[in-house]
């Protein structure tokens, strides 16, 4: 008695299945090569991706650098400003006490030239007096030696007439 298998070829697959395994396996291939190239396209991108993150921290490395120098610049330049600032309000007052001053020198200057032209003017004053006084002086000594003349002149003749 065959049994139930007798009937069989043995080993052999049925062409359809063979087809059909060529084909899941053409698709299987076709697939695994898209994948395979969408796969290295983004392992390009993400190299490509990578070195620019590198490159952007690298900038932004240098930035920073950069930054943080500006800013010790920043703070120098205003520690410097707020000492120029001190310098010039101290010579600021420094010149208002001067103006100050050269002001007072220049009042006193007016004052001390009207006391010399008030004193220029008493001095002429007193020179021309002393200049009559002595006119007068001369006169009267011019005079006085008149009268002693004249005394001894009168002398002399009340001693004659005696």
């Amino acid at each position: 008695m065959v049994g139930f298998g007798a009937n069989r070829r043995g080993g052999r697959l049925p062409s359809f299945i063979l087809i059909a395994l060529m084909v899941v396996i053409l698709i299987l291939s076709f697939n695994y090569w898209a994948v395979s190239n969408k796969h290295s396209r983004l392992l390009d991108e993400l190299a490509e991706v990578q070195t620019q993150v590198k490159r952007t921290d690298a900038a932004r490395s240098r930035l920073e650098k950069r930054n943080s120098e500006l800013m010790v610049q920043v703070d120098t330049h205003r520690k410097q400003i707020d000492q120029k600032d001190g310098d010039y309000s101290a010579l600021e007052g420094k010149l208002q006490t001067r103006e100050a001053q050269v002001k007072k020198c220049s009042d006193e200057k007016m004052k001390l030239q009207s006391d010399v032209t008030a004193q220029m003017s008493e001095f002429q004053r007193l020179k021309e007096q002393l200049k009559e006084l002595r006119q007068e002086f001369l006169k009267q000594e011019d005079q006085l030696q008149e009268l002693r003349r004249n005394s001894t002149h009168l002398e002399r003749k009340l001693e004659y007439e005696r």
